[in-house]
């Protein structure tokens, strides 16, 4: 699976991809946005569910790499994945970047691609996700990429030491759709 921009390749995750991932993962400018420290373990553990879901028939998730096409150095991660009630209709994203690629449309460039091949190659309707309030830069990366702001989920996401993240709630509907 693998879906090309004009500079990435978005291909399936795979274990060789540990270290990469390993590398911005832990950093703390990145795991700041998260609810727990990525360890070696989890990481692993996350790469082998995403081989195995990307395995899955039918298919329901996309756990994707984020490469350089001039390189084939990986940048980050994306994911779509179907919705439990809904998986021909609905479906949401989820996203990282190494910190030392942020502010180079690179994660734009992704996420436009993901949302793209989404709505046209598998039909999705509705493609949702959600950013952590105070993380402008993934919201504005959505906002570009024409997600609407839906809403905010307040106190939404535990944090080690409470229920003190609010999000902002994102979804990009299916251009045809918005015509009628």
């Amino acid at each position: 699976m693998i879906i090309n921009t004009p500079r990435l390749l978005l291909r399936n995750l795979h274990m060789d991809d540990n270290c990469a991932l390993l590398s911005y993962n832990q950093r703390p400018e990145f795991y700041r946005w998260l609810t727990k420290i990525p360890t070696e373990e989890t990481t692993q553990a996350y790469i082998q569910n995403a081989m195995m879901r990307n395995a899955e028939s039918p298919r329901r998730y996309w756990y994707l790499a984020i490469t350089l096409k001039d390189t084939n150095a990986l940048l980050g991660d994306i994911i779509l994945w179907s919705d439990d009630e809904h998986p021909e209709q609905i479906a949401s994203i989820g996203y990282g970047l190494h910190p030392d690629h942020w502010g180079q449309g690179i994660m734009t460039e992704a996420v436009a691609a993901i949302t793209s091949f989404g709505h046209e190659t598998l039909g999705f309707h509705r493609i949702q996700t959600g950013a952590d309030a105070r993380n402008c830069g993934s919201w504005r990366v959505l906002e570009k990429c024409g997600y609407m702001r839906e809403g905010v989920r307040a106190y939404a996401v535990k944090t080690p030491e409470d229920w003190s993240i609010s999000t902002f709630e994102y979804a990009s509907i299916r251009p045809d759709l918005l015509k009628r």
